[in-house]
């Protein structure tokens, strides 16, 4: 006969939760709402977390890539008013399947774990060290930040964040924008406000099923400035008393360029339309 357990044990038995990611089970440490974002680890199993494929080195200096890319030869970022891409991750199979589970299955804390990882790589150099070896792409693109601006600053982080709006289609289908939810846990973390800069003006279906050029011609004046942006950036400016401003455009996704190219372009025409000198930088949870 099997004897019913105490309350005593039930209490004091450890609990467990599962890896969201692939479901084994792992320790519970906390609700992950209440989790910080740089335990993003604690949600996942030590197997899913050694298969992450970090991007730790930087092939393209441009767009972030862990290989040489031709595309940025062809079409530099500059020309459309990005400085720089930068991602966290290769976007692999399992990686893809991670962000299926997000934004097709609904499961949200898949992005807080997709934002921890982001906030964490995004440190500079002197903090990433404390929590990760310090990669390539995380050092370098603090160098040029502040070369960019001013090699004396000691402001590490951007002055706004903004990301890449959904179409109301896709909205109402999933009930999120998860570069929304991505960005906001980003700016959240580093104390900066999240604005909702850019509009959509039409839904052009899903990039992956279009060809490069298909992609090009579908997003021409897709992305325009939200006309209430203006007046927090102006709001900001006021306060900040700074002549130049550095936005942070985030997406999931960086796959061809094609939408963060076509969003610097938009926020890069409202910063003239203020008179305001700005840079764009965009961060993107993945690197196709």
């Amino acid at each position: 006969m099997q004897m019913q357990s105490s309350w005593y044990e039930r209490i004091a038995a450890p609990r467990s939760s599962t890896c969201l990611a692939c479901s084994r089970t792992i320790p519970y440490y906390g609700d992950l709402e209440e989790l910080k974002a740089e335990q993003w680890r604690r949600s996942l199993c030590p197997s899913c977390v050694e298969r992450i494929p970090f991007i730790e080195e930087v092939g393209c200096s441009s767009c972030g890539r862990h290989i040489r890319c031709e595309d940025c030869q062809r079409q530099p970022l500059q020309q459309y008013g990005l400085a720089y891409n930068r991602s966290v991750v290769q976007y692999q199979e399992h990686m893809k399947e991670w962000l299926a589970l997000c934004k097709f299955k609904g499961n949200q804390s898949i992005a807080f774990v997709m934002a921890g990882m982001m906030i964490e790589q995004y440190m500079p150099l002197s903090l990433t060290a404390k929590v990760n070896k310090p990669t390539r792409s995380s050092s370098d693109w603090w160098s040029m930040l502040k070369e960019w601006w001013n090699p004396e600053s000691i402001i590490e982080y951007p002055d706004l964040v903004t990301y890449v709006p959904s179409s109301l289609e896709r909205l109402e289908e999933r009930g999120f924008n998860q570069a929304e939810l991505l960005a906001g846990t980003l700016a959240k973390a580093w104390g900066r406000p999240l604005l909702n800069c850019l509009d959509r003006t039409r839904d052009t279906g899903k990039q992956s099923q279009q060809s490069r050029a298909g992609r090009e011609q579908s997003l021409e004046g897709t992305f325009t400035w939200n006309q209430a942006a203006f007046q927090g950036i102006r709001f900001y400016m006021a306060r900040q008393l700074k002549p130049y401003l550095h936005i942070l455009l985030v997406d999931d996704v960086y796959t061809t360029g094609s939408t963060i190219r076509a969003c610097a372009r938009a926020l890069q025409d409202g910063l003239r339309e203020l008179h305001i000198q700005g840079m764009v930088s965009s961060y993107t949870w993945a690197r196709a």
